[in-house]
């Protein structure tokens, strides 16, 4: 009976080395998997390193960096693009985009006003992009008689030549123009509006960080 339990034990201790071969050889094959998946789905574009990821069921191209806020504390910024960054060819000219001044104006063009679907959702958009970094977004219109007539705050490029103004108005092509503290985006018919703002948030933080803006 002592021999045939030894025996029994020895098969016993012989199925759970095996058993526990096969949980080890599975987590190894996961982590190898997982490692492999990630690097399919993490690219560089220009100095930043992304990775594709889904919200929800969406799929969304994120970057995130870390910068000191007013109060001292370390704060993770998530920069979630619809947008591939390496497909987006939406045109920018000009000017590195550094923003000296802690006031930015965004100022909409009530005379050439972007008449597209996403028009209000690229503004916010851009808005809590400007906000989560630690800037004072002041909401404006380029017109001053519009401004007047509706209690609406007044600036333009010409009107505040010292201040950072984004103005943002509908053109016959979606481009950015860069002049100084000057930032034009134009909207075009083909009402690319969630592309020009995020090329404009890219180019952001890339010339952020190539002048040492945002710490890495």
């Amino acid at each position: 009976m002592a021999k045939r339990k030894t025996k029994q034990e020895k098969m016993i201790q012989q199925d759970l080395i095996k058993i526990a071969i096969f949980v080890a050889a599975l987590v190894i094959v996961y982590f190898i998997g997982s490692v492999i998946f990630k690097q399919l789905n993490t690219f560089e574009y220009q100095g930043l390193k992304f990775t594709k990821e889904r919200y929800d069921k969406l799929p969304v191209y994120r970057y995130y960096y870390y910068f000191n806020t007013s109060k001292g504390e370390i704060f993770q910024y998530n920069l979630y693009l619809l947008h591939d960054p390496r497909k987006n060819n939406v045109t920018i000219e000009g000017d590195p985009i550094i923003f000296k001044k802690k006031v930015i104006y965004v100022a909409i063009d009530t005379d050439r006003h972007i008449q597209c679907p996403d028009n209000l959702v690229g503004i916010i958009d851009l808005n809590r992009f400007l906000d989560a970094n630690q800037f004072e977004v002041k909401a404006a219109v380029t017109n001053k008689t519009y401004a007047e007539l509706n209690n609406q705050s007044y600036a333009s490029c010409i009107e505040r030549p010292n201040s950072e103004v984004i103005e943002l108005f509908s053109g016959n092509e979606t481009k950015i123009i860069v002049n100084g503290n000057c930032h034009r985006i134009i909207i075009g018919p083909d009402c690319r509006v969630r592309e020009a703002i995020e090329k404009f948030k890219v180019r952001v933080i890339i010339d952020a960080k190539n002048y040492d803006e945002i710490p890495q």
